[in-house]
């Protein structure tokens, strides 16, 4: 809060007026007069900035519209205050009278923000927020690559998906002697050592607290050379048919393999 002490000119006139019996009379004029106003300003001593109503750990969607504040001490050295908000791209500081506002995060990844607070008497600085500004998921689709291969061959598996940042990918391939393994890129290579039958499990998460999961089967068999089960359709309906291969016995021609193998 902002004070101000009201200057005044102080005179007085004094008038001696003789009466009738001869004796003086004295009689003082008081004068008073405003020649202005002294304004008081309170210091200050400290600014704490706040994004989102947090100084640490501060995680933000991106495109949302989000809370900046600036606590000052004392707080009757607000009044009349300016403040400056650096770290918002570009070199120059947003200049405002207020200690609040709003700002939309328009792309990802990490940001530093801090505020100069200035007044008449004292300036002061705040302290430097780190936001991790983060794009929610979307548009999951399953896992591309994920049909019959062939064991001890290493495939690459990639999770479809059309929008996030800073994924974390958990990839558990059902092999009891395998952990699961995390990842922040959509593609991760594996290697079956046994033919069968298997369930892929991704788990896509994120700094937001988001959580998806991916499912798909995946054949693994002994050889190429009959035929080869293929998923048809994405996760999460996958559907298996033999591929048809043709061999020639004696110039006869069979399919599917049917005279040394069935599946």
């Amino acid at each position: 809060m902002v004070k101000f002490i009201l200057v005044l000119l102080f005179s007085s006139t004094l008038t001696r007026v003789a009466s009738n019996d001869g004796l003086w009379t004295d009689t003082n004029h008081f004068n008073y007069k405003a020649v202005g106003l002294v304004r008081i300003e309170e210091k200050l001593e400290s600014a704490i900035l706040l994004v989102d109503n947090k100084s640490t750990d501060v995680v933000i969607q991106k495109d949302k519209r989000t809370p900046l504040e600036v606590v000052v001490t004392p707080p009757g050295a607000l009044s009349n205050a300016e403040f400056f908000w650096y770290g918002e791209g570009g070199g120059s500081p947003v200049e405002s009278h207020y200690h609040t506002r709003h700002k939309y995060f328009e792309s990802t990844g990490e940001w530093v923000l801090y505020v100069e607070v200035i007044n008449s008497i004292s300036q002061v600085r705040s302290n430097n927020v780190s936001v991790l500004v983060v794009e929610r998921i979307s548009g999951v689709r399953g896992l591309a690559d994920h049909d019959s291969v062939i064991k001890g061959k290493p495939r690459n598996y990639t999770v479809l998906v059309d929008k996030g940042s800073h994924i974390t990918y958990t990839w558990d391939f059902e092999a009891g002697w395998l952990r699961k393994v995390n990842t922040t890129k959509p593609t991760k290579e594996h290697t079956f050592h046994n033919s069968g039958t298997y369930t892929i499990t991704i788990t896509l998460t994120s700094p937001l607290r988001e959580a998806f999961v991916v499912t798909s089967k995946v054949f693994v068999l002994d050889s190429g050379i009959c035929d080869t089960p293929k998923v048809l359709q994405f996760w999460p309906k996958d559907i298996a048919a033999p591929r048809q291969v043709s061999v020639t016995f004696f110039g006869v021609k069979y399919d599917n393999c049917s005279l040394n193998h069935n599946f």
